[in-house]
């Protein structure tokens, strides 16, 4: 990104060695349970993770072969190309969630289930990590417009909660009868902070 090869040259043997296990890992299988399997908290434990990491995988390795190309290792950049194939051959058997999808999208891999999802134009099935692959694959579609949708109703429902900043986890649907943070909450509002979260957000922390 830089140009700065010499960094990069520091960076070869190190390369080798996560591209070696990635390829282990592809080679013998993900593991799907506990951490082995994981995108974001947003995703966590959904039947989609897998198809997710494949994604993660396939751009990853996208990229380190670009880099052993800069690198003159062709054998590491054939490497990284051979599991990309693998990856963007496999079909989506089913159709994902629009986090997930966009992820797909992303990677080169399956789509035909995965456009008409990331086409919805609503603030639905958004994250505030994962909304940004969301609005990446909109753009990548050519949807500037349903992207600006997008942004408008997801983040917007924050600041129209008297957010000041962008919260690291929010539910479109936390907006109904809700109260706005900077504000004493009434006995017939909802109370945004201490009713809602998931995983490690919990309440208080997202």
């Amino acid at each position: 990104h830089w140009g700065d090869l010499a960094y990069l040259e520091q960076q070869r043997d190190y390369m080798k060695q996560v591209v070696d296990h990635a390829a282990r890992v592809l080679d013998e299988g993900i593991e799907t349970t506990g951490m082995g399997c994981f995108v974001d908290w947003s995703t966590k434990e959904t039947p989609d993770e897998l198809d997710g990491v494949k994604a993660v995988f396939c751009m990853g390795l996208t990229r380190a072969a670009r880099i052993f190309d800069v690198l003159g290792e062709e054998d590491y950049a054939l490497k990284c190309r051979k599991y990309v194939g693998q990856l963007q051959a496999e079909k989506v058997e089913r159709q994902l969630s629009k986090r997930m999808s966009a992820l797909t999208i992303l990677a080169g891999r399956d789509s035909s289930l995965a456009i008409p999802v990331v086409s919805d134009d609503s603030a639905k099935e958004m994250s505030c990590f994962m909304g940004y692959y969301v609005l990446l694959a909109k753009a990548a579609l050519g949807q500037y417009e349903g992207a600006l949708k997008v942004i408008k109703e997801y983040w917007g429902a924050m600041l129209d909660l008297g957010a000041t900043t962008f919260w690291e986890d929010f539910d479109i649907d936390w907006t109904q009868n809700a109260a706005r943070i900077d504000e004493i909450v009434p006995e017939n509002k909802v109370d945004v902070h201490t009713s809602y979260g998931k995983h490690c957000y919990i309440k208080l922390r997202h």
